[in-house]
């Protein structure tokens, strides 16, 4: 490409588009130059021109066009993972997110973000061949020669990892990795707050707290990538020891996890949003925490600026959760040793919008690589914040600058703020900035149920095992067996054990976050024993982290939480579960002669459930070497049968005459694919499978739509749970049949129930015998619409 060429181009990279004016003035090239290039990049494909409106005149607004490839954002959190895809005109096209565990695992958090990723580029027609790069964000620094971390103990399940390398090896596609913090400064230097300023300092408070540096126009990494490590600054040489190894740092004393460490006496086990709602309602002991924290991370930043003189300070946060930060207006005089200046501090409660985009650009190397930048998402208007608070907190913070950096000045800026991923930034003066630093701490959180402060720190309640509550938490109601089955078969059994204790419910609706508040509830509550049926196993070992520091056993029920922690495990043998669905798919297509290399649509269940990484595998060991592959694709639509018949559609109408079986994980996928199927007139139809037995799919096999489920003997499960939850409220330790290890190595005391393939040879055998759907379970089946089909296969 020709030098001019080429100019503009990188300049739309750079800024992720501008209007024909602005390139002039960021390229130097006259407006008729930039105006002919434009005109013959955008004839050839390279650039995409619309209509827009500068200083109230009509502009040509220049991006690079959509079509000339994809690029993916990942961001990693301590306790959150963000998935974007976008195009070069930055663009953001599809998005996903999860809960992590605390300790989360680079091996583990890898897999699942390229299966993300395969779900992503599905979603939207495209395939790995059209993603041009992914960059990944991470909360610790980066060493610039070894590609790990570079500093044990900040990510301690990464320690030691090339993840770039790693993620290549997943994905083949070139990937960047740095810091969460530099990769912040970044995108606002070139997208939001920092835009225009060739020296702002970015900083990133929540459980760490890491600054990100702009230094004449360009991230400054330092020698070995840990430049801006500013919450492991020392500020007091004989304070509490960090996770980096350290005593004394900002983030050791003032970070979210030293306030809530600080509290628990006070408050008991509770999340930093409580400690918000604790001050909020007038708790002195929550406003001085939050208030010490501010002075300490005040006296920092000043000290920081006075060293750097920066342009701009850029305050972030990431809201723990689908966030709603609740900040605080109000109005402070500075402390009579600085001018008499009149400062303000504005700030507003932000509801998430549920999609915060993430920008995301290739740029020929790696150190200017915008993998990360930010952009504006809606916000939301809510109640002020009690005065007294915020006050208190602000008035701190704004002393202590005037006392530490009463020379120092920056302009103040007009610019409007601007919510970024993970987070927000404020287009403020630096001044204010360090002063909205307490606001972040004082509300950068998700507002959750305020707990009544009891502080029970002795695990459940103090009632005797005869009264004693049980907890039962399930991940989803879309799954017909846990409100049919699981659940009354559960309650049954406790009362029958135990007539006075208490089962207390609750449905997560396919929310992992919203099965972490259930959870935390509960045990708010006082119940002695947790059985836990996790929507997400990664996320869930958070929950029995609160437990066991409850001392409240936590029984881990169907799937398996990824926590060495758990005190016991009762399931099905999942693998052998997906071996029954491989192997009856199998031999159906070679029974009805189908031949080798005959296209086979694989619907996965949920990446975030063990469970069905276990059937994926079991039904690959059998399907990958029959030789029926040959047209197969894949997809994890999570459980939601909805999603499965969307995908499936799609896959119809593309491969239609070639699909000849469905690996479907559970019957209401099997259901999903049969409904999107039978709408495009399919016929015959592809052999399905599925699992659960549900009464749909039983019927389903009845009519002759899906081929196979897999019964799992769902009384006996819940029942061994109920039985063991009772016996653990006794105080009873009872051994488990064998033991299942986690991802992490952990040998965890499990019963394991043996799972049946089920065809419409043994319905009566099986769910018709043990009376699945009650005593009445053959009139349930064999309703008018079924009665023929149940007279020939048997059931009476």
């Amino acid at each position: 490409m020709k030098p001019n060429r080429a100019r503009i181009v990188d300049a739309i990279k750079k800024h992720g588009g501008l209007a024909q004016v602005e390139l002039a003035g960021a390229t130097g090239l006259s407006p008729a130059t930039v105006s002919n290039i434009v005109k013959e990049l955008s004839t050839s494909g390279v650039l995409h021109t619309t209509q827009s409106i500068r200083s109230g005149r009509r502009a040509q607004h220049v991006t690079l066009a959509h079509a000339l490839g994809l690029v993916v954002g990942v961001h990693f959190s301590t306790r959150h993972l963000r998935v974007a895809l976008a195009d070069v005109a930055h663009t953001v096209v599809a998005e996903n997110h999860m809960p992590l565990a605390r300790d989360h695992r680079a091996d583990n958090e890898l897999d699942k973000v390229s299966l993300l990723l395969n779900d992503m580029l599905e979603s939207v027609d495209a395939s790995r061949d059209d993603l041009l790069a992914v960059g990944i964000a991470v909360p610790a620094p980066i060493d610039r020669a070894t590609g790990t971390t570079a500093r044990s103990g900040i990510m301690r399940g990464w320690d030691g990892v090339v993840i770039a390398e790693s993620m290549e090896r997943r994905i083949k596609r070139p990937v960047f990795v740095d810091n969460a913090a530099n990769l912040g400064a970044l995108g606002e230097s070139r997208f939001g707050a920092g835009r225009g300023k060739r020296n702002t300092i970015t900083l990133d408070i929540g459980d760490g707290i890491g600054a990100g540096l702009i230094l004449g126009g360009q991230v400054f990494r330092g020698n070995h990538g840990v430049a801006g490590e500013f919450g492991h600054t020392v500020i007091r040489e004989n304070g509490p020891i960090c996770r980096c190894g350290n005593r004394g740092c900002l983030e050791a004393i003032a970070g979210g996890p030293a306030i809530l460490d600080e509290l628990r006496d006070h408050l008991g086990s509770l999340k930093l949003g409580d400690v918000v709602l604790q001050a909020m309602a007038g708790d002195a002991r929550c406003i001085r925490a939050i208030g010490d924290a501010g002075k300490h991370i005040g006296v920092a930043t000043a000290n920081l600026c006075n060293i750097l003189d920066p342009e701009r300070v850029v305050v972030g946060g990431e809201p723990r959760g689908p966030a709603s930060l609740c900040s605080a207006r109000c109005g402070t005089r500075s402390n009579a040793r600085s001018s008499s200046t009149r400062t303000s501090c504005r700030t507003s409660c932000r509801g998430s919008s549920g999609r915060a985009p993430l920008r995301s650009a290739r740029s020929p190397t790696p150190s200017t690589a915008c993998r990360s930048a930010p952009a504006a998402s809606r916000t939301e208007r809510a109640p002020r914040c009690p005065p007294r608070t915020s006050r208190t907190v602000i008035e701190t913070l704004d002393s202590t600058l005037d006392a530490k950096s009463a020379t120092w000045h920056t302009q103040r800026s007009r610019q409007r703020r601007r919510s970024r991923i993970g987070g927000f930034s404020m287009k403020i003066a630096t001044k204010r900035a360090v002063i909205a630093s307490a606001a972040i701490l004082l509300t950068a959180v998700t507002l959750t149920a305020c707990s009544n402060g009891s502080g029970n720190s002795s695990g459940g309640s103090t009632k005797d095992a005869a009264n004693a509550q049980i907890g039962l938490l399930l991940p989803d109601s879309v799954t017909a067996r846990y409100e049919s089955a699981d659940k009354p078969f559960f309650e049954a059994k406790v009362k029958e054990l135990c007539s006075g204790c208490k089962v207390l419910y609750a449905n997560a609706d396919g929310d992992a976050s919203k099965q972490q508040q259930q959870a935390e509830s509960m045990l708010t509550q006082g119940v002695k024993v947790l059985v836990l049926d996790p929507f997400d196993g990664e996320a869930a070992a958070s929950i029995v982290g609160e437990a066991k520091a409850k001392n409240v056993p936590v029984i881990s029920y169907d799937r398996l939480i990824n926590s060495p922690d758990s005190d016991y495990y009762i399931s099905f043998d999942n693998e052998k579960v997906g071996q029954l669905q491989g192997q009856a798919l199998v031999d159906k297509l070679k029974k009805d002669g189908v031949p080798s290399g005959a296209g086979i649509l694989m619907v996965n269940g949920s990446p975030t459930d063990n469970n069905a990484t276990l059937f994926k595998k079991g039904a690959h060991s059998v399907i990958d070497s029959s030789g029926l592959q040959g047209a197969r694709r894949v997809r994890h639509p999570g459980w939601d049968p909805a999603k499965a018949q969307d995908w499936v559609s799609g896959q119809v109408s593309q491969f239609k005459d070639q699909i000849k079986g469905v690996y479907a994980a559970n019957d209401g996928t099997g259901g999903g694919a049969i409904a999107a199927m039978k709408a495009a007139n399919v016929s015959p139809l592809p052999p399905v499978t599925g699992q659960d037995a549900e009464l749909a799919g039983i019927q389903r096999i009845l009519a002759g739509d899906q081929y196979m489920t897999v019964y799992k003997a769902l009384q006996p499960e819940a029942e061994k749970a109920a039985e063991l939850a009772v016996s653990l409220t006794k105080g009873d330790k009872p051994k488990g049949d064998t033991t299942v290890n986690t991802a992490g190595g952990a040998a965890i005391q499990s019963f394991l129930l043996t799972p049946v393939a089920v065809t419409v040879d043994n319905i009566e055998s099986t769910v018709v015998k043990d009376n699945f759907y009650g005593s009445d379970s053959v009139s349930k089946i064999c309703t008018a619409d079924y009665k023929a089909a149940c007279d020939k296969a048997g059931i009476k």
